[in-house]
């Protein structure tokens, strides 16, 4: 089981993504945030269209350098709400048959729990165990999981005696209640 925001991921110093406007991964209008370690555009790449991360070079990958990184305004730390950020690109991106917009949907929609959904990426594919050469996208079919069951499950794990919330409103859970099968665990 896992908790996700319910918008975008980042991994480490680079992105890997699509965008709902031609230069930026989601259009919204200008925040300020109380975090307070803002990150360099300069030391950020994103690469679209990788399907193999030991192959960067694949001429159906696009790489563009960040213009601006606007954090959005309730993140505070990594199990905080809003963690999610804008990207703002130096350059346009052309959509291609391996680049494509990511539609979110508006804040209205309500998935029902069970409603299977993906989960990918190129991190471990056990515990501890990372992804090996060529590092292929990962994809696994999850269910969402009820908020409220979620926390009572978080809660009954934590090994914290907190009764603080842990999932937030702007977090979803996905996986099975007996695991095996998570972002974590194809």
């Amino acid at each position: 089981m896992d908790v996700c925001e319910k918008r975008a991921v980042d991994e480490e110093n680079s992105f890997m993504g699509s965008g709902q406007d031609e230069d930026q991964g989601e259009t919204a209008p200008e925040s300020t945030s109380s975090y307070s370690r803002i990150p360099d555009p300069l030391a950020y790449t994103i690469y679209l269209g990788v399907y193999e991360l030991s192959d960067l070079q694949n001429p159906k990958t696009m790489s563009r350098t960040v213009r601006q990184i606007t954090i959005h305004p309730s993140y505070t730390s990594e199990q905080s709400s809003g963690d999610i950020a804008l990207v703002k690109l130096e350059s346009p991106v052309a959509f291609t048959s391996s680049i494509h917009p990511v539609y979110l949907p508006s804040r209205a929609v309500q998935l029902p729990e069970g409603t299977l959904c993906w989960v990918t990426g190129w991190g471990y594919v056990r515990e501890q165990v990372p992804l090996t050469n060529p590092k292929t996208l990962q994809k696994v079919d999850v269910a969402l999981i009820d908020s409220k069951n979620c926390e009572t499950m978080y809660q009954s794990d934590s090994a914290s005696e907190s009764n603080s919330k842990l999932i937030e409103e702007d977090m979803f859970c996905a996986g099975y209640q007996e695991g095996k099968k998570d972002s974590c665990q194809v």
